[in-house]
């Protein structure tokens, strides 16, 4: 069986109306950023010291941005046969936010 790549280019507008509701949230401070960074490292079981947490915690990004960094460098610890760290997370960093 053959796989096809299928490339799907969604109108801005058309997909806004298939939203029901709209939430805006406030950006996240760097104590808040430091929390959910600490949150999803011990999700995944991955730990970083205090310091790391601190320092990846003064990038401006979101909830879902950090989860991806996370995910994305974990991929490459695999792919180094390494486990993951904040050096690895700084190289995914750039194609997140």
């Amino acid at each position: 069986m053959e796989k096809e790549n299928l490339h799907l280019v969604i109108n801005g507008n058309t997909f806004k109306s298939r939203i029901s509701i709209n939430i805006n949230y406030k950006d996240l401070d760097q104590e808040s950023r430091f929390k959910v960074w600490t949150n999803l490292l011990n999700a995944s079981k991955t730990i970083l010291s205090e310091e790391d947490i601190q320092k990846l915690s003064q990038v401006e990004m979101n909830g879902r941005q950090i989860k991806n960094c996370i995910r994305m460098g974990q991929c490459l610890a695999k792919e180094y046969k390494k486990d993951l760290s904040r050096e690895i997370i700084e190289k995914v960093i750039p194609f997140v936010i």
